[in-house]
């Protein structure tokens, strides 16, 4: 008998542990499947979206179209053209057809035909060869768009970033990222930027607050306090906190 129950400890008591085990991971399993959204329903919404929103971009580049054959005056056409341009660069954006590109170049390259002393056609510009990855062309409209518009805040960022990524000229990236950051000081990525550039310079404290600038503006977007452009850098975001961590 002494056996037995030795026996019955040995096999019925982790069968039991188990058998609960199982259970439980079942049961987990089952809520999150059923509480987490239908992968099948959010692709099919995502699809929707940008299906009305390239309606609408094309809505838009018709409706323009239409009024620059009537209208007359230079300077109404030149901004005609530039809004055209806008559209099919927003309408590459949604799809990812890159041959739209050309059709956007090509209006912003007459809007400056039309206007040549407006600084944000020349940035607009530039963010087409930068798309095309054709960086010393970006860089000299960037460069215009400063010419005509030393506070243009967004030909800052975009020179600076190019600079720092593209172009491996750090030096001039910090000069105008500095800029950027004194007109706007919430512009996403500059703080890590200048983070990074203080890294290699040996400067660990002020790498360090520029990190942290990033992550607050980062996290203040999230929570909706504070309305932050952070395109494209929830990935800077992820390397700022990782240098935090190892700083710490």
């Amino acid at each position: 008998m002494r056996h037995l129950a030795l026996r019955r400890d040995i096999v019925f008591y982790p069968l039991i542990c188990a058998a609960w085990g199982i259970f439980m991971v079942a049961r987990y399993a089952g809520y999150t499947y059923f509480a987490s959204p239908l992968p099948a329903v959010k692709t099919a919404m995502q699809v929707n979206q940008a299906f009305y929103k390239t309606k609408m971009l094309d809505k838009s580049i018709e409706e323009l179209q239409a009024s620059l054959e009537t209208e007359e005056q230079p300077g109404e056409r030149g901004h005609i053209e530039h809004n055209i341009g806008t559209a099919y660069y927003d309408r590459y954006k949604a799809t990812k057809d890159r041959t739209l590109l050309d059709s956007a170049q090509q209006y912003y390259e007459r809007s400056i035909e039309t206007l040549p002393t407006v600084a944000r056609f020349y940035y607009n510009l530039g963010r087409i060869f930068t798309e095309r990855r054709r960086h010393p062309t970006a860089k000299t409209h960037y460069e215009r768009s400063l010419e005509l518009n030393p506070k243009h805040v967004l030909a800052l960022h975009n020179l600076a970033l190019l600079n720092f990524y593209e172009l491996g000229d750090r030096k001039t990236a910090k000069v105008l990222l500095e800029r950027a950051l004194a007109i706007r000081h919430d512009l996403p990525i500059c703080n890590y930027v200048l983070g990074e550039i203080a890294l290699q310079q040996g400067q660990y404290e002020k790498a360090l607050n520029h990190f942290r600038t990033e992550v607050n503006y980062f996290a203040m977007h999230s929570s909706g306090k504070q309305s932050v452009p952070v395109s494209g850098s929830a990935m800077r975001f992820a390397a700022s906190k990782s240098h935090l961590e190892l700083a710490i």
